[in-house]
């Protein structure tokens, strides 16, 4: 099976919030989405995307903010055999009531691609005026001709005990038993309480080129126990996954104006 994901992915979520007292925008968003499916259950998505925003600027921005990220990650030839192998990624009772930002990969696997990213970006000193904020992450996994043969064994994603139970903030975590897995996580926080205007974006893409798998009888299981995440206030991100040559990602971009300078369009 390929698979190809241009520009963002089905897993991926997007929010753009834009609240101003004065402001007048025009924003015109134009997608162009082709599916391709054959018998041979190759499946491939391109996605353009275009973003055009008209606005007319009353107050002139005196100050700016910005933050990026960037990741790039990529497996080739990778070549798997196991016999009877018994793996897990298990996180129990860990990181109860924490708090802030906290980012774990965790891979017993071989040769994933794992990545969290967070970008934020504020601006809130009235003493410099309106503003322009903005924060954005970009990345890509590839993982290109990689194989792997399974013979019995058992692979296990586990996350339970009341894990995060309680806790404030932002979690990004991905857990990976197998190999050969594309696992991404990405919040980008644009806010700007006296800001012109607040902008958040994603760039990222996954793709499985050649791949292959043969399982005889191998077991998986991909678990998240009563308890965990119990109370948990913010966001959280979770992927996890026992099998081979899988994209998973989430995506949250929010973009929040509370100043002057613009007025909403009639």
């Amino acid at each position: 099976m390929a698979k190809r994901v241009a520009r963002t992915l089905a897993a991926a979520s997007a929010l753009l919030l834009v609240a101003s007292s004065a402001a007048r925008a025009d924003v015109i968003i134009i997608s162009d989405d082709e599916i391709v499916t054959d018998t041979d259950l190759t499946e491939v998505l391109d996605r353009e995307v275009f973003v055009d925003v008209d606005a007319e600027v009353l107050v002139e921005a005196s100050a700016a903010s910005q933050s990026s990220g960037a990741v790039n990650q990529v497996i080739d030839e990778l070549v798997v055999s196991a016999e009877d192998a018994d793996v897990a990624a298990v996180i129990r009772g860990s990181a109860i009531e924490v708090s802030g930002v906290v980012l774990i990969n965790q891979a017993p696997g071989g040769a994933n691609n794992q990545v969290n990213g967070v970008s934020v970006s504020f601006s809130g000193d009235e003493r410099s005026g309106p503003s322009f904020v903005h924060a954005d992450t970009v990345g890509e996994q590839r993982s290109t001709n990689s194989s792997k043969t399974e013979e019995g064994g058992v692979y296990t994603t586990r996350i339970d005990g009341g894990a995060f139970a309680g806790g404030r903030g932002i979690v990004g975590l991905n857990q990976a038993s197998n190999d050969g897995n594309n696992q991404a996580n990405a919040v980008s926080v644009s806010l700007g309480e006296t800001s012109n205007l607040s902008i958040a974006d994603i760039d990222a893409g996954q793709a499985n080129v050649g791949g292959s798998v043969t399982n005889l009888s191998a077991t998986r299981s991909d678990f998240i126990g009563e308890g965990a995440f119990d109370d948990f206030r913010g966001i959280v991100q979770v992927n996890q996954s026992s099998g081979f040559g899988n994209n998973q990602a989430n995506f949250i971009s929010i973009g929040v104006s509370l100043g002057l300078g613009f007025e909403p369009a009639p």
